[in-house]
């Protein structure tokens, strides 16, 4: 599974490890939401999503689930 989180920040060119230390996440959670098996934290959504420039409908659901990347070769 892969999250848009985790899509978006490979773009950003930074590993893990410096994203989360660069915005002063916890690499451990963080880890686990682009992994889709931990929700994203409330204190967080608008924090990543200016971080990535998305829109926190981008990275999450209503509920903070992460969002599913779905290729749009796929979509069409």
């Amino acid at each position: 599974m892969v999250t848009n989180l985790r899509v978006e920040r490979v773009k950003t060119g930074l590993s893990l490890r410096a994203f989360a230390k660069t915005f002063g996440f916890s690499e451990v959670i963080l880890c686990r939401i682009e992994k889709g098996v931990q929700y994203v934290p409330p204190a967080w959504r608008a924090r990543l999503a200016e971080a990535l420039n998305l829109s926190i409908d981008e990275i999450c659901d209503e509920h903070g689930w992460p969002r599913i990347f779905k290729n749009k070769t796929e979509v069409a």
